[in-house]
């Protein structure tokens, strides 16, 4: 790297400077900085300092202006691909934090634009630099300091330039960074290095100078490797510069993404039905004839607004496992739904079993809740005595949080959508309609009936061929579920005590 220092600051210039650029008054202090112009050779190269001063003018009192660091006429600035203002930067005076004191703007051939943000003194003379690409012919450096008061100047003790010899052909930069894309992407390739040819590869292998030559955008709308390398004549070629662009990989149905390896990035072609929606992280529940997921949209990707039973088309985004379920993050909006009143039958499947059916619609029957009062949001409560298996009140704006519901004391079959946590299956109810007494009304005071009996620890009853009988103890919760035969039933209970017997229509209660 060569180095043109426009200031040097040994001990005893180092007062110099100092006294200089600020003279103390008893009640305030005028920075004033006068550098006569002169020439400091690098090479055949020369810089020019002109005009530097302070504005003294009553509205920009404390603005602290550099004047121009030209290059001269006669400067072969291709001699550098980037150059660095080093500054070396201190607070005057008592304060209490150092903020947005200096700033470097660079002349773009029509107008000052500041490069990088603002540099902070601090108590103690430090260096600070600012990089930027070399990119106009005529070269002008402006140093302020917008924000000096009188009781905190910003001195600027030093100032050095370093220009990076270009020996070797600039890096080539890519327009369009490595990430998940689902849309074509329009690439452009450049370098710094004035006259560089760029060539480029998009199957993986290093570019040579036989490879393609970069002329027009290059147009990415597949899972593809860009490498791009910049040769000059007379120059060492340039390092590879590389981005890596995914595209979703198709699956037809949610049977197929979940099949699919995960963590990995996705879009379901088919038609999925929205079953269940929370404010909640934006979380929604879309199932198919294969299968089915729950969508965590946080970030709030997804801003097209569906009813319950839409069908949705195209979902995209990335899968991960979180804590044993599985969820999908969108990364962009499907669109408009596809179709309107869906219809998804719950499947019945036993509370043990609900693990095995993550985000589907299904129905557990009999099923006893632990707990009184009412139901509390994000609380589990456990199903059938089991922790392993719970009711979870995981969204708050369901409708039964909203309008508070009695936890049920009898056994219910319950419709629900099925999170899992770890080792844990976890029935969400869809709403309040998803509770239905087991025994259907009037279950805490059932008509007996005189066509059911028991004998030496069987009940005995009379039932049509084909008929549910149902037998519950007395908190509600299911011993035998049979089918019966024609005429006389009987059917051996392991148990003691009152029970319920139900067939068909008909309740009876009886002591065993």
């Amino acid at each position: 790297m060569r180095k043109i220092t426009l200031f040097r600051t040994f001990a005893f210039a180092l007062f110099l400077i100092v006294t200089n650029v600020f003279i103390v008054k008893a009640d305030n202090i005028i920075p004033k900085l006068y550098l006569s112009a002169r020439n400091t050779p690098v090479g055949n190269t020369n810089w020019i300092i002109t005009s530097a001063a302070i504005d003294n003018s009553s509205t920009d009192y404390w603005k602290m202006l550099s004047g121009s660091i030209l290059e001269s006429p006669t400067m072969n600035f291709s001699l550098f691909t980037s150059i660095e203002v080093t500054l070396r930067l201190q607070s005057f005076g008592t304060i209490a934090s150092h903020s947005d004191d200096v700033k470097v703007e660079i002349w773009n051939g029509t107008a000052w634009t500041q490069v990088g943000s603002n540099l902070h003194t601090t108590s103690t003379a430090g260096n600070q630099v600012v990089s930027l690409p070399y990119t106009y012919a005529d070269a002008k450096i402006k140093i302020t300091a917008p924000n000096a008061t009188a009781s905190a100047g910003a001195r600027v003790m030093s100032v050095e330039i370093l220009g990076n010899n270009n020996s070797t052909v600039a890096k080539p930069l890519i327009s369009v960074t490595t990430g998940n894309y689902y849309s074509s992407q329009n690439v452009t390739l450049s370098s710094t290095t004035e006259g560089a040819a760029i060539y480029y590869t998009t199957n993986g292998d290093d570019p040579t100078e036989l490879s393609t030559l970069y002329s027009t955008p290059i147009v990415i709308n597949a899972t593809t490797t860009l490498k791009a390398k910049a040769f000059k004549s007379g120059l060492t070629a340039s390092d590879i510069a590389s981005a890596t662009y995914t595209f979703p990989t198709e699956v037809a149905n949610l049977g197929a993404l979940r099949s699919a390896t995960h963590p990995g990035f996705y879009k379901v072609t088919g038609e999925a039905v929205l079953t269940f929606k929370s404010s909640t992280r934006n979380a929604k529940y879309l199932q198919d004839a294969t299968g089915a997921v729950v969508i965590d949209d946080n970030s709030g990707i997804i801003t097209t607004v569906y009813n319950l039973k839409d069908g949705i088309t195209g979902v995209t985004g990335t899968t991960a496992m979180y804590n044993g379920m599985l969820q999908f993050t969108p990364v962009a909006d499907p669109g408009a739904a596809t179709s309107t009143n869906n219809t998804v039958t719950p499947v019945t499947v036993a509370v043990a079993d609900m693990i095995n059916n993550q985000a589907k619609v299904v129905k557990v029957e009999s099923a006893t809740i632990t707990g009184t009062g009412n139901f509390a949001a994000s609380t589990s409560y456990n199903l059938n005595g089991s922790s392993s298996t719970v009711i979870r009140t995981q969204y708050a704006d369901a409708d039964y949080i909203t309008t508070p519901m009695a936890i049920p004391s009898v056994a219910q079959d319950i419709v629900g959508v099925v999170l899992v946590y770890n080792t844990t299956a976890q029935l969400i109810p869809l709403s309040t309609a998803s509770f239905t007494n087991s025994l259907g009304t009037g279950v805490e005071n059932p008509t007996l009936q005189a066509s059911v009996y028991v004998t030496n620890g069987n009940i005995v009853l009379t039932a049509a061929a084909g008929q549910k009988v149902e037998i519950f103890n007395s908190v509600g919760q299911r011993l035998l579920n049979v089918t019966a035969v024609e005429g006389v039933n009987t059917i051996p209970v392991n148990a003691k005590g009152v029970v319920i017997v139900k067939a068909g229509n008909s309740l009876t209660k009886v002591v065993l």
